[in-house]
């Protein structure tokens, strides 16, 4: 079990901004944002933009559905999908091209089970946190002055940035970080401020990822997003500007009681799964006695 902790440990720290593993829990896990850069050749390892069409090729992906979900939502909305893409159609391959050539965000769903590069690092993921681990993937336009509105969410995520350029604002919430799923601020449609001040705290962090930056944002921490330069309202990310954003996010559900009980699950089926130990040896046994006799009568 020390060996595995410590693998977990080694194969996670892109994510932890150089520190170890005990800071960054004790110093960052669901209590302060990190902001790490393990750099570009780390990220194209993990991800490409062009497996999208391979994965769409490969798998029965689907808009709306439950595993291989796919999403096209329209920017700054709330979270809300475009009523274009239909639930249930299929996710064509060029899709990554047709949501951009239409000004929107594609989202992908559970790549952990559909890309092995990925789903080999979600598990040292899963072995460090304890936690189901699911991971999704953002593709935005460049120049978006909103890509996602102020939100929130109910588990702590990792954002890899894998392609172009994405500018992040980080907000502590006003009253605490524990927050129900059912309870998230920013989704279904709902529109928040950054100013609104009985939600959120002022930003601790403001960044642009490029490729190969790591961002945490812990759990009810309120996030907003955009491809467009604050100041100028031009793409960002220098000699990338124009390049579309694509972004994995690394969701750790600690907070999810299905969450919880799916991985005691797993465990207990790993444990019916491993042979049966040795069975001790038989204890010696005592030789037979002879019954006792009866008293003279």
């Amino acid at each position: 079990a020390a060996e595995e902790s410590a693998a977990a440990c080694d194969a996670v720290r892109p994510l932890l901004g150089g520190l170890s593993c005990r800071s960054f829990l004790s110093d960052h896990w669901e209590v302060a944002p990190l902001l790490s850069r393990p750099g570009a050749a780390w990220a194209r390892a993990l991800f490409s933009l062009r497996d999208v069409e391979r994965m769409a090729r490969l798998w029965p992906l689907r808009f709306l559905r439950n595993h291989g979900t796919a999403v096209v939502h329209t920017p700054g909305s709330g979270f809300l999908a475009d009523p274009r893409w239909e639930r249930g159609a299929a996710v064509p391959p060029d899709i990554v091209e047709v949501a951009l050539a239409a000004e929107r965000t594609f989202v992908l769903h559970n790549l952990e089970v559909y890309s092995p590069p990925v789903a080999a690092f979600t598990r040292s993921v899963v072995a460090f946190f304890h936690a189901y681990t699911q991971v999704n993937l953002y593709v935005s336009p460049a120049g978006l002055e909103v890509a996602t509105s102020p939100h929130q969410d109910a588990h702590s995520v990792f954002i890899v940035q894998a392609r172009g350029c994405k500018r992040w604002s980080v907000h502590p919430p006003a009253r605490g970080n524990w927050t129900l799923r059912s309870l998230q601020r920013g989704k279904a449609g709902e529109v928040l401020s950054p100013s609104d001040g009985s939600l959120m705290q002022p930003p601790s962090i403001e960044a642009t990822l490029t490729p190969g930056d790591v961002l945490y944002v812990p759990r009810a921490f309120f996030h907003a997003t955009a491809t467009a330069d604050a100041a100028t309202g031009d793409s960002c990310g220098g000699a990338d500007a124009g390049d579309p954003s694509a972004a994995l996010t690394i969701s750790v559900l600690s907070e999810d009681v299905f969450a919880t009980w799916l991985y005691l699950l797993g465990e207990a089926l790993d444990e019916l799964a491993a042979p049966p130990p040795n069975p001790p040896p038989n204890p010696p046994t005592a030789p037979p006695t002879a019954p006792p006799t009866a008293p003279p009568t």
